[in-house]
């Protein structure tokens, strides 16, 4: 799966394609990797239909439904990778046919 991640002094974009329709899915969980090497989801802002609004999700509970993605989240001077998985079945469980990590540079100055 080609992918790429790339920032300006605000925000980190990731974007990726898939050279075949993926059956079944229902969009893609992206996680954010720090140079610790902490993993965590990134926060969703749509949401399926009978998700309550008042709830937090991440991108694991509401999966994106295009083919890029703003980490709003991504700390300045902060270094990142990024792993997209597709998410499939219903809307709590997911399988990965295939993921990605590639490393984004958070600029420090503007």
């Amino acid at each position: 799966m080609p992918a790429i991640a790339f920032s300006n002094n605000d925000i980190a974009l990731v974007a990726w394609t898939y050279d075949k329709n993926l059956d079944g899915c229902l969009g893609f969980a992206v996680f954010q990797i720090d140079d610790e090497g902490n993993e965590r989801a990134l926060p969703a802002v749509a949401r399926f239909q009978g998700q309550d609004e008042n709830v937090p999700l991440t991108t694991e509970d509401a999966p994106i439904q295009k083919f890029w993605w703003k980490d709003l989240f991504a700390k300045r001077g902060g270094t990142y990778q990024y792993r997209i998985v597709p998410m499939g079945g219903l809307r709590e469980r997911s399988w990965s046919r295939s993921s990605a990590s590639h490393r984004c540079l958070a600029t420090r100055s503007r």
